[in-house]
């Protein structure tokens, strides 16, 4: 235990920046307390991906790849089988990500020249993570919200929504 435990930015800084950026994908199992199948949360660790440069592969996730792409960003879906994000069941959405990507998690040599094609569009998705046109979209979705909601959400997202 790290009694100077600084939460995610501290995890970030303190390793996780240089694991991820080394990779082609994230795989991402956003939380999920087990008994909703089909939920669609992000977290810190969608943000670490768009943060590392790396294609976000969401095995756990209920139409994840489909959210993230109404929100503005590239799922590299030339790249990539998201159709594994609507499958019923968590295991059968981890089991045909997996499945349905494999070359791509297989091959490192090919990974990194894969990674080094995509980084034009690997720094766009960062650089809209922290966009006006980003923190545009959540306002516009929340816009009949009632007042303390949205006073909770925008507490989280303005970590995120700079």
């Amino acid at each position: 235990q790290h009694k100077n435990y600084g939460g995610n930015y501290f995890a970030w800084q303190a390793g996780l920046d240089r694991l991820f950026s080394s990779s082609l994908f994230s795989l991402i199992t956003e939380s999920d307390n087990g008994d909703y199948d089909k939920v669609t949360v992000f977290t810190e660790k969608t943000v670490y991906a768009m943060l590392a440069l790396t294609v976000p592969l969401w095995p756990g996730g209920y139409r994840h790849a489909e959210m993230f792409e109404q929100m503005g960003f590239d799922i590299f879906g030339d790249l990539v089988d998201h159709s594994y994000q609507y499958e019923d069941t968590m295991f059968m959405r981890c089991w045909r990500a997996f499945e349905d990507n494999l070359e791509l998690l297989q091959d490192l040599v090919k990974a990194k020249q894969i990674r080094q094609s995509l980084m034009p569009r690997l720094i766009q998705n960062r650089e809209h993570l922290f966009s006006k046109k980003l923190r545009e979209w959540y306002q516009d979705r929340m816009k009949n919200w009632q007042a303390p909601v949205k006073h909770e959400v925008y507490q989280i997202t303005d970590l995120f929504l700079i």
